[in-house]
């Protein structure tokens, strides 16, 4: 992936890089999509990353710095994803984003939530206000509903929002939510419907992204 700031035009918005900008147009407020990596540590059978250009890349030091300083300078951006990829694969990254960052944003991350049980604490060195979880069969290959209830306690003790990111291509399989209802009273739960595997809502978003 390459940043180059100086194509960048907050206004104009033609991007060059591993950011998607996505604007409210009532709002006219901003949210930021970093990809912070595309490489990741599951690969399910629906990922948009699977056709991916590099699925090695991550955003450099200097990358990381120049995004956070165009977020620094643009108050319109008031929401800030990190996403991938698996983006707590490299929460250096995140956190050198942040360090970046002085004003007040709304923090958000979504992730895969492999690290539930091996590594509870590995969110803790950055600032989040919401964690959307991907969790639905592809994931499931890789991770326990069980591994997931916990991960939504952890996120709920820390006082973190909480969503889950849910894609399925046939409506039976909402019954991998329905073994989620204990937990799940206070999560915003967004649900997707992919067509031959695939979620091409993924790619039009991008497409009609004013950062694309």
């Amino acid at each position: 992936a390459v940043f180059a700031a100086k194509k960048f035009r907050i206004l104009g918005l033609k991007p060059i890089g591993p950011i998607i900008g996505m604007k409210d147009n009532k709002t006219k407020q901003f949210n930021f999509k970093i990809i912070v990596t595309e490489k990741c540590n599951f690969s399910c059978a629906h990922c948009i990353n699977q056709d991916s250009f590099n699925q090695n890349a991550v955003i450099t030091d200097q990358e990381a710095v120049e995004i956070a300083r165009l977020i620094e300078a643009n108050p319109d951006i008031k929401t800030v994803d990190f996403t991938g990829g698996e983006p707590t694969l490299f929460i250096d990254k995140i956190k050198l984003i942040q360090r970046h960052i002085q004003r007040d944003v709304f923090y958000q991350l979504t992730t895969n939530g492999w690290f539930a049980k091996k590594n509870g604490d590995l969110l803790d060195p950055i600032k989040l206000n919401r964690v959307n979880i991907s969790y639905d069969k592809y994931h499931l290959e890789f991770i326990t509903t069980e591994e997931v209830l916990d991960l939504i306690r952890l996120l709920r003790n820390k006082g973190i929002q909480i969503g889950i990111n849910f894609v399925y291509e046939n409506p039976l399989e909402m019954q991998f939510l329905w073994d989620l209802r204990a937990e799940t009273e206070d999560v915003e739960i967004r649900a997707n419907q992919a067509v031959a595997g695939r979620i091409p809502v993924l790619k039009e978003a991008l497409e009609q992204s004013p950062f694309y």
